[in-house]
């Protein structure tokens, strides 16, 4: 949490005034405090519920304080009172293009585009809306256009990279993407992108290197599993330990987890023991397999190890290409008393009648 900047400064000896109220609210703010600054506009609207400003910033807080459909509500009351704040009116641009409203937000861009000629910022996110919206071929142009009066703009250049993605016109969308990553190379959502192209186009060396970007993403499950007091041990590079210990880790859902563990024989024959953390629900699925040492629920304690793997990195420490034969196929396989329990239930029903038979045969089943 960043400290409060010269909050000392704020008068406080008289909490009813609104003046006090709204800088004090502002300071809170700017130190990403949030609610005590969600708390400070409420008091401040109480005294003076028209204040566009104080709906304004209060829409600020919503939004950070994981609230869009209440920040949308602040941001059009702001609208409202004063039809000119276009700082709002972009604000609610981009809260509309977070809630999948594409054509709305599409709309509200386009018309502070034409009230905002100088602002490109609204031209960008119109952009945008379109790209979001699916009218990929208008957001090119858009992009396009824009692209050509600021040509070192990373931004332009990762979202006109994704739009030629989205087209499937690879080798424009890496080329874009490689010139966004050269002029902004922390970006890690403009190196996933790059990576998903490079796949896409057959370049797996390259396109999972820039796939590890995604462990940059704060957003992801990742970090939930990540964190440092949690995972103690080094990360493997795929090199052969047959005298160690790896933990593998589930890191997204269960279809991904099911997907990518196809490659997880091949990383038994390269270490001693591999460990999985897998979702509590597959547990009895992946208690068939025999390429697992020893199995995890996550959320169990873990147990000692030598090093670590995120599932989703198989691919890059392997150096596996579609065109590898090495995979063994099935790699998973159910149990046979699950099987029989899940064809009994098909049995019984044919589509007019449901015999009375116990839930736990059917959740037992899958």
């Amino acid at each position: 949490m960043k400290s409060l900047p010269n909050i000392t400064n704020i008068p406080t000896s008289s909490v009813s005034d609104r003046e006090s109220l709204y800088a004090r609210g502002k300071a809170l703010f700017e130190a990403e405090r949030y609610l005590a600054a969600k708390e400070c506009f409420h008091e401040a609207l109480n005294l003076n519920p028209e204040a566009a400003s104080l709906h304004f910033y209060l829409g600020n807080c919503e939004k950070r304080l994981g609230n869009p459909l209440l920040a949308l509500e602040c941001f059009k009351r702001a609208l409202e009172l004063e039809p000119g704040m276009f700082e709002a009116a972009g604000n609610l641009g981009i809260l509309l293009l977070d809630l999948g409203a594409y054509d709305e937000a599409e709309d509200l861009f386009q018309s502070l585009m034409k009230a905002y000629p100088q602002e490109r910022f609204f031209e960008q996110h119109y952009a945008l809306a379109l790209h979001k919206g699916l009218q990929l071929e208008a957001s090119r142009e858009a992009l396009e256009k824009l692209l050509g009066q600021f040509p070192n703009d990373w931004e332009l250049l990762h979202n006109l990279g994704n739009v030629h993605l989205d087209l499937g016109h690879l080798p424009l969308a890496i080329k874009y993407l490689r010139q966004a990553c050269l002029l902004k190379p922390e970006h890690h959502l403009t190196h996933l992108s790059l990576g998903y192209a490079l796949l896409l186009a057959g370049d797996d060396d390259s396109g999972w290197k820039e796939y590890e970007w995604r462990r940059k993403e704060p957003r992801r499950r990742f970090h939930r599993y990540e964190r440092p007091n949690r995972l103690k041990t080094t990360g493997w590079d795929g090199q052969p330990e047959p005298a160690k210990s790896l933990l593998i880790w589930a890191e997204e859902g269960i279809g991904d987890t099911l997907m990518w563990l196809r490659f997880m024989p091949l990383i038994a024959m390269r270490v001693g023991q591999l460990i999985f953390e897998c979702q509590p629900g597959l547990r009895p699925l992946l208690n068939q397999v025999t390429y697992i040492s020893q199995l995890i629920s996550r959320g169990e304690p873990l147990v000692p190890h030598d090093f670590n793997l995120p599932l989703m990195s198989t691919c890059h420490v392997l150096g596996i290409s579609p065109e590898d034969q090495s995979l063994s196929i099935p790699y998973l396989f159910a149990d046979q008393e699950r099987i029989n329990a899940y064809q009994v239930l098909r049995s019984v029903w044919d589509g007019k009648v449901i015999l009375n038979i116990p839930s736990t045969i059917f959740v037992q089943s899958l």
